[in-house]
């Protein structure tokens, strides 16, 4: 009778352990991302029933923006954008 190795199997199990924890570290920093565009929107002053448009927005001005360093800066700069775009989303009125 031949042995099996089931070696083989438990790197597998191993690896697909080890995927499952990475996708859940992922998801779980794209939640706390999210949490910090809300934060920052909020203090823009952002009407938060607006706040989905903005960030499809912000997407939408990053695409349009891929040879620039991603930044704080350039982050708050895209906000600013935004806001003199689409005064109408903000409680506050830029001067």
């Amino acid at each position: 009778m031949k042995r099996t190795s089931h070696k083989g199997e438990s790197n597998k199990n191993f690896q697909d352990s080890k995927d499952k924890q990475l996708q859940q570290e992922i998801h779980a920093l794209e939640t706390q991302i999210l949490d910090m565009f809300e934060v920052s929107f909020y203090f823009a002053g952002l009407d938060l029933k607006y706040l989905s448009k903005a960030f499809e927005y912000y997407i939408g001005l990053l695409d349009n923006e891929e040879s620039q360093e991603y930044t704080a800066q350039n982050i708050i700069s895209l906000i600013e954008r935004i806001r003199r775009d689409k005064p109408e989303w903000f409680k506050i009125v830029q001067k």
